[in-house]
């Protein structure tokens, strides 16, 4: 866990998404102590965040540091005993990482691994659908693009 002896500035905890600017993962340390703090009185090992939009893949080592990368589709992700995590799923939907296919985490409890999923979904029929409903044309485009 991130220990009193932390530096004091903020730091992102994983590399920005594309088209995003640097530190977009930023949590001022306010913020993230009180969750860090959780972490540690109640054990938590695992937090899986759903309705965001870009997917991402954060752990926290015995020692405190806290890694994060963008995960690769079909790629197991094994969630070692001795660390915690933080597992942001992506988007069924209005995607942010360039790529229109609908995101989701596949959880193996008997062997401990995460594998992210990617499935193509009719993204045209949902888009048009957008526009006939008079919605701002940014959010029909976003489908199409994943962006």
């Amino acid at each position: 866990m991130a220990r009193a002896e932390e530096p004091d500035e903020d730091y992102p905890w994983a590399p920005s998404p594309p088209g995003r600017p640097p530190g977009y993962w930023a949590v001022p340390r306010a913020r993230r102590m009180p969750v860090l703090e959780l972490f540690r009185r109640h054990g938590v090992q695992a937090t899986f965040c759903g309705h965001v939009h870009v997917p991402a893949f954060f752990e926290l080592s015995p020692t405190g540091k806290i890694t994060g990368f963008e995960p690769v589709q079909s790629v197991e992700i094994p969630l070692l005993a001795q660390r915690r995590w933080v597992a942001v799923l992506g988007s069924v939907g209005q995607p942010r990482d360039y790529n229109p296919a609908a995101c989701y985490g596949a959880l193996d409890v008997e062997r401990n691994v995460l594998t992210y999923v990617r499935v193509p979904y009719d993204n045209e029929t949902a888009a048009r659908k957008i526009r006939e409903a008079g919605l701002p044309k940014a959010l029909s485009d976003r489908l199409i693009e994943g962006l």
